[in-house]
């Protein structure tokens, strides 16, 4: 059967097998309590979901369910088993053992919401709807999936998963620019996005659990968890996502658009996370949970779970950053937006990151990160060397 005629007979088993569900614009699947695909009513994977909903039961997708799901995508399992990595959401389904349940989380929008959003055609009661998505952490700009290999022993979780740009969240960030209209807010302000605790009453303060202290200041469509303090001078932006649980963002930090924070961080005074608006498609900052960042910072980049960068640090594209247990320089990662590559650096779970020297020459030092020897986690930031011993000879 040709790749067309395969195509066509799975767009018939579509229509005959499933209904259509306009008003589910992702769902998310969940192996043993990990996070492992998301699944958006987008083109090119509308489809998928559209199985996924309606194969689910109650939440969950048992052997039952998996059956089904495999009936409607029949026409293209050939093609998935002669081709791994093809079919991605099929691969999944055929490596799962009898025993092994899916959890399903689905999430509710206005209907085929995203596609509305693409072409330009939303209006803006749906725009605010959008924005309320990401308000209320139903969506993230990027999310981490849980690596898995497919064995005989069924699937399999493995290392510490994978980031990955939500581009229909970005979508709802962007829609919230001209979702509202310029308006006055308090007695000197003029804009267009509003603050996220604008008509809060005392109880919805109670509800949130985050102590917003005079000065600071969050805008609508950013989620932020219970047990976040945020301090004067500190701002959330649309679109980031704070997690919570002890997180400190201290005065004058900045949390920017689509950023994300995971839980127990602590964000130093006057340092930021960067934003991310484009290009479309590119990983946002993500700060993991339990890292400890100093003041005066700037993050660009993935500081993984439970890192210390020290005050000062300033981390960005391009910048080098090399690793005193080997002598060399730690790669970066890099992900492509159509032919072009963009390089994410990354300072690694549990290391303690400096600001250091490069040099080429005796003349010319050329400012670098550095990580220390020790673990973050053996490694207060009072017992830091200065940093007149952290030079790197090239």
């Amino acid at each position: 059967m040709s790749v067309d005629a395969a195509r066509g007979h799975f767009a018939e088993n579509l229509q005959r097998l499933t209904t259509p569900c306009p008003e589910v614009g992702v769902v998310k699947l969940y192996l043993d309590g990990s996070l492992i695909r998301t699944v958006a009513n987008v083109a090119g994977q509308s489809g998928s979901l559209r199985v996924f909903s309606h194969f689910q039961r109650e939440g969950a997708l048992t052997a039952e369910g998996v059956a089904g799901c495999l009936e409607v995508f029949a026409p293209l399992v050939d093609e998935a088993k002669a081709s791994p990595g093809s079919h991605p959401n099929i691969d999944l389904l055929l490596g799962l053992r009898a025993d092994q349940v899916l959890r399903v989380e689905m999430v509710k929008t206005s209907p085929d919401l995203f596609s509305r959003l693409a072409d330009g055609s939303a209006t803006q009661s749906e725009k605010q709807g959008a924005v309320d998505l990401l308000d209320t952490g139903l969506v993230r700009c990027a999310e981490k999936l849980s690596a898995y290999t497919i064995g005989a022993n069924g699937i399999e979780l493995t290392g510490n998963g994978t980031w990955v740009t939500q581009s229909y969240a970005v979508a709802c960030m962007n829609a919230g620019f001209s979702a509202f209209p310029m308006v006055k807010i308090g007695e000197h302000f003029y804009d267009k996005v509003p603050l996220k605790t604008e008509g809060w009453s005392e109880a919805d303060f109670e509800k949130a659990g985050v102590r917003f202290i005079p000065g600071c200041f969050a805008r609508r469509g950013a989620y932020i968890g219970a047990g976040t303090t945020i301090m004067p001078g500190g701002i959330v932006n649309i679109g980031a996502y704070v997690g919570g649980s002890g997180v400190m963002i201290d005065g004058g930090a900045r949390v920017a658009t689509g950023a994300q924070v995971g839980k127990g961080v602590k964000l130093g005074a006057g340092s930021g996370i960067e934003g991310i608006l484009e290009p479309a498609g590119r990983l946002p900052s993500i700060i993991e949970d339990n890292v400890r960042i100093g003041a005066n910072c700037e993050v660009c980049g993935i500081v993984e779970e439970g890192a210390v960068v020290a005050s000062g640090v300033v981390m960005a594209s391009g910048k080098k950053i090399f690793d005193l247990r080997t002598n060399a320089e730690v790669e970066s990662r890099y992900m492509a937006i159509g032919e072009k590559f963009y390089e994410i650096p990354v300072i690694p779970r549990n290391r303690v990151a400096v600001s250091g020297v490069y040099t080429k020459t005796e003349q010319l030092g050329i400012d670098c990160i550095v990580l220390l020897d020790k673990d973050a986690s053996d490694t207060s930031l009072a017992q830091m060397p200065k940093n007149a011993s952290l030079y790197v000879k090239l």
